[in-house]
């Protein structure tokens, strides 16, 4: 595979040079595992962006019959010149119009010389929007993957959770208790709790004090107060969302006093 010679060397690992077959394509972006790669000239200049999607498509067009040994550039005649976003016009409203556009999954970040200076991805940008950390054209933008557990789904011996945010101050969940399942008795040293009950009729334990809850119906939890949630129906789900506010929210900051099913 031909070198490329970028002086922004962190951004090596996505670049690949016009006269790189497509089978070295294919290799970087197994390598880099973000699903494209820049094609760059002997200037470093930005020249396209090709995904694994335009690979598969131009595969398909082919029937498959392509020299994967071939250049990349001589399959690029019909290739539309590549969306991007100059460094010193990025700004949250430049990028939120760009990003939505149902084909744009990344921006490239050029300079003057159209080289390219950093990029961000579509999910980069929302995880930066809602942790407040849409911090320019220079910022590493890979940092904010490790809050992608919002993605997962928790199965628990009550139901289940699935967080649908997660950042530096707040954690969102949508949870599901089944029919006469409940959680432990426990607190929390990090964070506060807000619950919202969607559906479903339940109990709720707050220190020495009980209630009943309903769709609609509010709940504060405050650090540091045990509290549990039972779901008094035999046929239906409890469904609540939650709103976490704190420092930390791993589920090690659980403390628990009572619990059904013999967890620690």
């Amino acid at each position: 595979m031909a070198k490329i010679k970028n002086k922004f060397d962190k951004f090596a690992h996505i670049c690949c040079s016009l006269h790189n077959s497509i089978l070295d394509i294919l290799r970087q972006i197994e390598i880099n595992k973000e699903g494209f790669v820049f094609l760059v000239d002997k200037n470093n200049a930005l020249v396209q962006v090709i995904t694994d999607g335009d690979i598969r498509r131009l595969l398909i067009q082919h029937n498959g019959d392509i020299n994967l040994n071939a250049p990349c550039l001589q399959f690029m005649q019909n290739k539309n010149i590549p969306v991007c976003i100059d460094e010193n016009t990025f700004e949250f409203s430049t990028l939120s119009l760009l990003f939505m556009q149902d084909k744009i999954a990344v921006l490239p970040i050029i300079n003057k010389q159209k080289q390219l200076v950093n990029y961000i991805t579509k999910s980069e940008f929302h995880s930066a929007v809602l942790h407040n950390s849409l911090n320019g054209s220079n910022y590493n933008y890979r940092l904010l993957k490790k809050y992608k557990k919002e993605l997962d789904i928790y199965a628990r011996p009550w139901g289940f959770y699935k967080s649908v945010l997660l950042t530096k101050i707040l954690q969102s969940k949508i949870i599901v208790i089944f029919p006469l399942q409940a959680i432990s008795l426990q607190k929390h040293r990090h964070r506060e709790e807000h619950w919202i009950i969607v559906y479903g009729k339940g109990n709720v334990v707050l220190e020495d004090t009980q209630m009943q809850v309903y769709p609609g119906k509010y709940v504060f939890i405050p650090k540091g107060c045990k509290h549990r949630i039972l779901n008094i129906s035999s046929k239906n789900n409890l469904v609540f969302f939650e709103l976490q506010r704190g420092n930390y929210f791993g589920e090690d900051d659980i403390i628990r006093y009572e619990d059904k099913y013999n967890r620690s």
